[in-house]
């Protein structure tokens, strides 16, 4: 039995295929439901944004490929032979390698996004429900393992590499804390309202939302429970808020120095405003820095935060790679002990079966008090015998691993007459 990868990932698929090949929850289960007729005994799908992914058992690895991408081009449409150049086929050890990685964020798009363990996990939670993995199931659960101990051992995740998520960085490094800080909203495009999730999902409640026309502005400030108001408005209130976002179109700053300087008189001067200006032109005055208690980023300044962080992030990867080996080898180890179970298995059925011959032999014309003592015997001195070679050739198997592990299986299944088994 093969363990087999089939990739379909942003790296060779352009998204409209991608989004073809993205199946409804009811179609997975219905493929879960049939695997056998795609050649898996069991079957794991995988599917993201950026990636769809089929993990599967399988005994003839090509003609499972063969029949899966006619059952992709006969579902979506696409062209057979176009499946063919896109996918990419990952076997045994290298399938369990890519898994780990896949979910340990080392093949996002985005290196150490957190999303995808928990879309690997819920792919596996629900091809479980429908399946009896049995192999599988310790596969996939030593990847989740390996993706833990990456997310705990290194900082690939710890730094924002998107704008939008840096600026909660910078506004987390200037507030000791968000819970109770207000966030102003000017614009009530994309870009704002993508910082502004984040913010809130980092403690910040309290949303002011200022825009050109007021149903823009009602429409995004119906999403975080906030208050909508007009640019010409934003004064007002101005002064109640700690964290301004602003990414508006508009040609001249929206927010001025005495601005600014009305604002923090008003609040106090010991209350610190920190400005997020993610427009292009600015909105927010550059000489609002030499203002005390003022904080000023623009666009430049958080990408500089971004392409930093994204540098400590390769360099993190490292670690992360030495960490999937770890865990792939171990994996591996266990496999490898389980390719020696059935044998020791079979070994201890033959001699039960001799000890069985014997016994009925030495028993005859013997009551039933001494057969039984006889037997006890017997299993006491076979068990005592067995369990040094079973638990010797499982420590030999581990310790060598790969074709040194096989050369040993060979040997013990000439050793004991198993190799019919």
């Amino acid at each position: 039995m093969t363990l087999a990868a089939f990739s379909f990932s942003y790296k060779s698929v352009p998204v409209e295929l991608r989004e073809q090949l993205a199946f409804t929850a009811e179609q997975l289960r219905q493929m879960y439901l049939n695997s056998l007729a795609l050649g898996f005994s069991e079957l794991v799908v995988v599917s993201t944004c950026n990636r769809v992914e089929w993990y599967g058992i399988t005994c003839n690895t090509q003609q499972t490929m063969f029949d899966l991408y006619g059952f992709l081009s006969h579902t979506t449409g696409i062209d057979r032979h176009q499946l063919e150049d896109l996918g990419h086929l990952f076997t045994d050890q290298e399938a369990v390698d890519h898994l780990f990685r896949v979910s340990a964020s080392l093949e996002s798009m985005v290196l150490g996004e957190p999303q995808v363990l928990g879309q690997v996990k819920n792919a596996y939670a629900q091809a479980s429900d429908i399946q009896n993995l049995r192999q599988l199931d310790k596969l996939f659960i030593r990847a989740f393992k390996a993706a833990k101990r990456v997310r705990n051992e290194t900082a690939i995740a710890q730094n924002a590499v998107s704008v939008s998520f840096a600026a909660v960085e910078l506004a987390r490094k200037i507030f000791e804390k968000l819970d109770d800080k207000r966030c102003m909203l000017i614009g009530a495009g994309e870009m704002c309202e993508l910082a502004a999730k984040h913010l809130h999902a980092h403690g910040v409640k309290q949303f002011v939302v200022a825009n050109r026309t007021l149903e823009r502005a009602e429409r995004l400030a119906t999403i975080f429970s906030g208050k909508a108001c007009t640019l010409e408005q934003l004064e007002e209130h101005l002064s109640g808020c700690d964290i301004i976002i602003s990414s508006t179109g508009a040609q001249e700053p929206v927010i001025t120095k005495p601005m600014v300087r009305r604002a923090l008189k008003k609040r106090g001067m010991q209350n610190p405003m920190f400005f997020i200006d993610i427009a292009v032109p600015r909105d927010v005055e550059e000489s609002v820095n030499d203002i005390t208690m003022a904080f000023r980023y623009d666009i430049d300044d958080l990408q500089e935060v971004v392409e930093e962080n994204k540098r400590t992030r390769v360099h993190e990867k490292e670690k992360a790679l030495l960490i999937i080996e770890q865990e792939r080898n171990s994996y591996q180890q266990w496999l490898e002990v389980q390719d020696i179970s059935p044998y020791i298995v079979a070994l201890r059925q033959r001699m039960q079966q001799i000890l069985e011959a014997e016994l009925a032999h030495c028993c005859r014309g013997v009551d039933d008090a001494e057969q039984e003592r006889m037997q006890r015997f017997g299993r006491r001195l076979m068990n005592k015998w067995l369990h040094s070679p079973s638990a010797n050739i499982k420590r030999l198997v581990a310790d060598e691993g790969g074709s040194g592990a096989s050369h040993s299986i060979d040997t013990f299944k000439k050793l004991f007459d198993l190799e019919q088994i």
